[in-house]
């Protein structure tokens, strides 16, 4: 039997892809003019930008566009946004820039991640859900066993492995998350309940082969 016309959920999902294409170039328009007008004018005038020197080796290089929605007052705001994690020899830069209108909900947005732990959930979840282009230290990804390997892969683009807040509940970068819980545990004695049960969250995540960590 012969249908004419297109498959109503083929129609549906061109029309879903047409819409985002002009959703992202309409992003990186407002975002690039802004760049050219600040850089033309040497100082910031219609970007808002947040900048985190981290002292220590997020071992990722990495660049890409992503969004949040972010309720400040009564109103939620869907915000583009690109970032960048330039790693170094002893630190890491950490870059993430809106237009001017969002300068408040970038700065919620970023709020958190004077914790060293919560950055780097951040910058995994920028590497799973808002971009492919990135460059990870070889022995990094060596060192990650081959089934959670297969998951985080699968998960990249919007794939499983999230909670129900909608984070990565996979670790990466499990030597500097370890190295950061042990600097925490070793400082803090009594930690708050809620402290102990984040990094007992972070201690979860681990995907070391072989549990080398234990």
């Amino acid at each position: 039997m012969c249908f004419k016309g297109q498959d109503k959920r083929l129609t549906n999902s061109n029309k879903q892809l047409l819409e985002r294409k002009a959703h992202l170039n309409d992003c990186l328009l407002k975002l690039h003019d802004a760049i050219l007008n600040d850089i033309k004018k040497n100082k910031f005038q219609k970007l808002a930008y947040e900048f985190i020197e981290f002292p220590e080796v997020i071992p990722v290089a990495l660049a890409g566009k992503g969004s949040f929605t972010m309720k400040l007052e009564n109103k939620a705001k869907k915000v583009d946004i690109i970032f960048n994690v330039l790693p170094f020899s002893n630190r890491t830069y950490v870059f993430v820039a809106s237009v001017k209108k969002y300068k408040k909900e970038l700065e919620a947005y970023m709020s958190n991640c004077n914790s060293g732990l919560q950055l780097i959930n951040k910058v995994e979840s920028w590497m799973i859900f808002n971009s492919t282009h990135w460059f990870i230290k070889p022995s990094v990804w060596e060192n990650i066993s081959e089934s959670d390997k297969l998951e985080i892969l699968e998960s990249i683009g919007g794939g499983g492995n999230q909670d129900k807040y909608g984070k990565f509940n996979k670790t990466i970068f499990n030597e500097i998350k370890l190295k950061i819980i042990k600097i925490i545990e070793a400082k803090s004695s009594k930690l708050e309940l809620s402290h102990q049960e984040f990094i007992l969250k972070e201690k979860n995540k681990i995907t070391f082969a072989n549990n080398k960590y234990m």
